[in-house]
């Protein structure tokens, strides 16, 4: 028998049930739980140990604030057989159920948790994973795991950035790569840049804020900050995931998590609202993208893809147009062109946005261009109308640009710094 799990193939489950076993007290705090089985597993797919594919299936989403279906299947499963008690911040583990033994013909229906403990501590190189990160506290953790997602940011932009230097056009090695501007305070703005844009779009409101004394994020929405075609082979979910990963990493430092996001930033930042998460304060969107008046991309593209739909027909795929171009507000930050990919997944984001806008429940101020080229005024007004939450502003500001956070504007900028101290 031993020699039969020498060979297991680690699941999930099993990762699940050794930390509950090997977790010296008899209670352990919920987001401490998640992080200790995410910082395992990541080091499981780097070892030379055997494990399921479905491991690292939405790993990031055990520590993002999202709902992770294997964690909360194996959740279900300990509260019936009376392992876990949960309330809002910890779960109890009773470690005398989880060791209860049946006959061999009815173990496995009775106490599936017990059968998967026995498997996996027949693998040592697990148990001193699991053991190594145990003997760290809950600060340390978070140090570590604050540490990790940071490099794995720079990382994912370095190997971008590597992979797409000897493009044309290619941006300048700080357009594109994330950063923190420090303060003296608990506050982080996590500030989010729009669609095909970078971090150094969202620059000047960043210094404005942080001379206010507010931490400011500025993390990179993946495939952004260096070609088109980096952005091409990427998704809206991609797009989630990189903001979902900044969330993670903000909270693991301040207290206070306050969104601005411009454009698609803004229609990301929305879809977060209904993360649960005791740091988040509030949400600011400027000119977000639900609705577009672009004609570009409300007639272009529908007929750019009927054309590559009519050649590809054909058998003439020479034919077929890839992209379109983009005369950007800001050259030297935005792609030169729009590929249809891309597109595709903006129109996705748009209309997962909009499915789920009564599900953000935060203070929030939307701000709007009157006369915005790219996005219609009337996405403000969908957006205020849709948010359950009595603490929400509209605010109509009278320009022609779309692009407002890259001009010197005192009065927009006050008027963010007024909604964070006002909800802080």
């Amino acid at each position: 028998m031993t020699k039969v799990y020498e060979n297991l193939t680690i699941s999930f489950d099993h990762i699940f049930i050794l930390v509950l076993y090997l977790f010296p007290n008899d209670t352990i705090e919920k987001n401490h739980f998640k992080r200790l089985i995410y910082l395992i597993i990541k080091d499981i797919l780097n070892s030379e140990l055997f494990f399921t594919k479905e491991i690292s299936f939405a790993l990031l989403d055990l520590i993002s604030y999202e709902k992770h279906e294997a964690f909360d299947e194996i959740v279900e499963i300990a509260i019936k057989d009376n392992i876990l008690k949960e309330d809002d911040i910890h779960y109890s583990i009773n470690k005398e159920n989880l060791m209860k033994t049946f006959t061999h013909d009815t173990i496995r229906l009775k106490n599936i948790l017990r059968v998967l403990l026995s498997e996996i501590l027949l693998i040592k190189e697990a148990q001193n994973l699991v053991n190594n990160y145990l003997n760290q506290d809950i600060i340390q953790i978070n140090e570590t795991l604050y540490n990790f997602l940071k490099n794995e940011e720079q990382k994912e932009y370095e190997n971008a950035y590597n992979k797409y230097w000897h493009y044309s056009g290619i941006k300048g090695k700080d357009i594109g790569t994330p950063y923190v501007l420090e303060a003296n305070s608990d506050i982080c703005v996590i500030a989010l840049h729009g669609f095909s844009s970078a971090p150094k779009e969202v620059e000047k409101i960043a210094l404005y804020l942080n001379a206010a004394n507010f931490n400011v994020y500025a993390p990179r929405i993946k495939g952004h900050g260096t070609v088109p075609e980096d952005l091409r082979t990427t998704t809206w979910q991609d797009w989630y995931e990189s903001l979902s990963r900044a969330i993670t990493i903000a909270t693991l430092k301040y207290k206070k998590i306050y969104l601005l996001g411009f454009s698609t930033g803004g229609l990301l930042a929305l879809l977060s609202g209904k993360k649960n998460y005791k740091e988040f304060k509030g949400l600011i969107c400027i000119n977000a993208a639900l609705n577009l008046n672009d004609i570009r991309i409300k007639t272009l593209i529908p007929a750019v893809t009927f054309w590559n739909d009519l050649v590809n027909a054909f058998d003439s795929k020479e034919y077929a147009k890839e992209y379109i171009d983009n005369i950007a507000q800001n050259p030297d930050i935005n792609y030169d062109k729009h590929y249809i990919d891309s597109i595709t997944q903006l129109s996705k984001l748009m209309a997962k946005t909009k499915k789920n806008l009564k599900k953000a429940k935060t203070p929030i101020y939307i701000i709007q261009s009157s006369d915005d080229p790219i996005v219609n005024p009337s996405s403000a007004y969908e957006i205020y109308d849709a948010i359950q939450d009595e603490n929400k502003k509209l605010e109509i500001i009278e320009s022609a640009l779309h692009v407002i956070i890259t001009q010197e504007n005192e009065k927009l900028f006050k008027g963010i710094r007024d909604f964070i101290e006002n909800n802080k």
